[in-house]
């Protein structure tokens, strides 16, 4: 009784700390028909694709989210796939699948490119321990146009495939995103109407000399009542 007691303790240890079959980057067995074929434990190997962020001098990262630089229409990406041996013995007939995501054209790599499937297929060179090999891929983004215009962010991702001889794969995903250039409309502001000025030219000039006539005038007229005034007075 005390042993199965044990046994139990360590098949669900055993359970507990398993690592799962499959991992972005990472190797693993393809589910065959019928079952009876486990993953070779001495082979092993990664897969790595990598993006080159937007701008001058952008280094390469392993994802750009929707916080991250921005691609805009008509930008050219460049991505690098690099793939390792991690295991103990050497890694021979590797293919890649390279899944283009919408809204990019091919522009170069190494391979095919079927433009009906999106996909880009290449072999790779056989890897002995701990030897790796790398391969570039670049694709450009549509224009304006031809995106879709209820969005100004798109976010998209591009995948590669590796497969050995022994039906080992391994798969990485590489996320980024575009973004559209923001148009707005001008705005437009009513016309405030100018105020007029008194004229200051000669025009004025000639205004202001008649000033001195004008009060000269008002005097005399003035001087005609009050003597008027006084001759009614003394009748």
């Amino acid at each position: 009784m005390k042993s199965i007691k044990v046994l139990i303790i360590l098949l669900s240890l055993a359970l507990f700390f398993k690592t799962p079959a499959f991992a972005d980057g990472i190797s693993s067995c393809q589910t065959v028909y019928g079952g009876g074929i486990a993953c070779p434990t001495n082979v092993s190997f990664t897969v790595n694709k990598m993006i080159q962020a937007p701008g001058k001098g952008g280094g390469l990262v392993n994802a750009l989210s929707i916080n991250d630089a921005k691609f805009a229409p008509g930008d050219t990406v460049s991505f690098q796939i690099e793939i390792k041996n991690t295991g103990s013995t050497k890694i021979t007939g590797l293919k890649f699948v390279d899944s283009l995501p919408q809204f990019v054209t091919f522009v170069s790599g190494p391979g095919n490119f079927d433009q009906d499937s999106r996909t880009l297929t290449f072999s790779g060179s056989d890897l002995d321990v701990n030897k790796n090999q790398i391969f570039n891929l670049s694709v450009k983004i549509i224009d304006t146009k031809s995106l879709p215009q209820d969005q100004t962010i798109i976010c998209i991702q591009n995948t590669v495939t590796a497969t050995d001889s022994n039906n080992l794969s391994a798969t990485d995903t590489t996320p980024f995103c575009i973004a559209k250039a923001v148009t707005t409309q001008p705005q437009v502001f009513p016309v405030t109407p100018l105020k007029e000025t008194p004229p200051t030219g000669p025009e004025a000039l000639s205004l202001l000399a008649l000033i001195p006539g004008a009060i000269a005038g008002f005097f005399l007229k003035s001087k005609s009542l009050l003597q008027f005034n006084r001759g009614q007075k003394k009748n």
